[in-house]
């Protein structure tokens, strides 16, 4: 006998590590010139914005 197939979301609390949340420094490479960006990450609690910041105090923000 076969099972119904059924489409669930998985809510699961996301374990964002405390550094995340303090803010890393990566290098973000711009593709259309090829060129990398020190820039400051940090991602929400909920792990659901990334938001990063230049070296000029600009600041982005990426939802998912």
């Amino acid at each position: 006998m076969m099972s119904a197939k059924t489409n669930t979301v998985d809510r699961k609390v996301v374990d964002i590590p405390q550094c995340m949340l303090d803010g890393e420094k990566f290098m973000k490479w711009d593709e259309d010139n090829g060129v990398g960006i020190p820039v400051t990450l940090k991602v929400d609690p909920k792990g659901f914005y990334l938001y990063w910041e230049d070296q000029n105090k600009v600041r982005t923000t990426v939802s998912f």
